[in-house]
């Protein structure tokens, strides 16, 4: 039995007042819910590291993407390496790999362009005949936009015809010789340059990514020596995620490049190649990327040929080709093999090509394949990860 002398008495248990936005105490002393002030800083976090990724775009997706070109070049490096080449000479046929096929490409492509150049005055005729039908058309829609009627000086049409009524044709002659050859040049030195000096840094980021890679499990070990298991599970976990949406995506890019090039090449429309090649690259911005691979090119055929149905109909098939692999095969593919909604495929492209453009795009997939990974292994959440998830969530490490 107790003594009530020496006990203390029981404490009473205060009673509180729940509401969306706090939470009273039987005193009146107001406090903010726990899961209201954890929403809070979880959302400021947020914000936060999206303006530091914005603002660090610059250096970050040089990095990103030196980084994801090593999952290209490490399988390869390991083959080699796997059948007695010395670890440096592997790196250095590689780079020579790299760069005999990239000399054919360039010549592949430069021969196509050439060609295309010798035959640039049939497309500008060609120009000019459909500029004279969109005039004709637009003339029939209101005849105060012909070229040949009246014309009051007032821009009435949409396309802007000027005083002299010489309608779409003289609009774009004008706009062109408008622009100064010498800052069209300016621009395109600029560009250039920005390539050379953008594909620099990522060489040099390369570099190093390389030359870490092999250390990174023994540095692991020494900043986590009770939980490496732990975090090397959950780096191979991203690791092996990356690796198979790259094989899939590229697997997926060569197919439509190939089947573009057959295509535009059965159909007889020029720079068949430079068509397919683009296809490739641009197949890795999921969704949109085949199909702007496939609108310039029938906007090439239509100024080639001379019937509009024939260039529809090129446009048909590299549609239904490239349309087919985009929205059918490839998102069930990568789906089943990242076990990653098409929902959030498509979440992530909108959100990273809006934060770091063509780049973001490209990089939208695998970015989020590493978050869904290190949200699966992360108690808190583990439900954020479920909902990126195609299924069931398990988490890749143990614990």
């Amino acid at each position: 039995m107790s003594d009530p002398e020496r006990d203390p008495p029981a404490t009473p248990r205060r009673r509180t007042t729940t509401s969306f936005f706090s939470v009273v105490d039987e005193d009146g002393t107001p406090r903010v819910p726990a899961g209201l002030v954890a929403a809070a800083l979880s959302l400021l976090v947020a914000v936060l590291i999206g303006v530091v990724l914005y603002q660090l775009g610059p250096i970050l997706r040089p990095l990103a993407i030196a980084s994801m070109l090593c999952y290209l070049i490490l399988p390869v490096h390991r083959g080699l390496v796997g059948v007695n080449v010395p670890p440096i000479a592997s790196y250095v046929v590689i780079a020579l790999g790299v760069i005999v096929l990239m000399t054919v490409l360039s010549r592949a492509i430069w021969v196509n362009v050439s060609a295309f150049a010798a035959r640039s005055d049939g497309y500008t005729a060609r120009l000019g005949e459909l500029a004279g039908t969109i005039d004709d058309y637009l003339s029939w829609l209101d005849p105060s936009t012909s070229r040949h009627g009246a014309n009051d000086g007032s821009l009435s049409s949409p396309v802007g015809v000027d005083e002299r009524g010489e309608g779409l044709m003289g609009f774009v002659r004008r706009e062109l010789a408008s622009r100064r050859i010498s800052s069209v040049a300016t621009a395109l030195f600029g560009t250039f340059f920005g390539f050379l000096s953008t594909g620099f840094i990522i060489l040099i980021y390369l570099m190093f990514v390389l030359a870490e890679a092999d250390l990174v499990r023994r540095r692991v070990h020494l900043v986590f020596p009770e939980r490496a298991g732990r975090v090397l599970d959950v780096l191979g976990a991203i690791n092996r995620g990356i690796a198979a949406y790259i094989r899939v995506k590229t697997l997926v890019s060569a197919v439509i490049g190939v089947a573009t090039t057959v295509i535009l090449w059965a159909f007889g429309v020029d720079l068949a190649f430079v068509w397919g090649v683009l296809a490739f690259l641009l197949n890795f911005i999921p969704f949109v990327g085949s199909i702007v691979a496939g609108i310039l090119p029938t906007g090439l055929s239509l100024l080639q040929f001379d019937s509009v149905w024939y260039s529809a109909l090129v446009g048909v098939s590299l549609l239904a080709a490239q349309t087919a692999v985009a929205y059918v095969v490839e998102p069930r593919l990568a789906g089943r093999r990242l076990d990653m909604s098409p929902l959030v495929i498509l979440l992530a492209l909108a959100f990273w090509t809006w934060l770091w453009g063509i780049i973001g795009a490209v990089l939208a997939i695998p970015l989020a394949v590493v978050m869904k990974i290190v949200f699966e292994n992360i108690e808190q959440t583990r439900p954020i990860a479920a909902l990126m998830a195609n299924g069931s969530v398990k988490p890749h490490a143990n614990g």
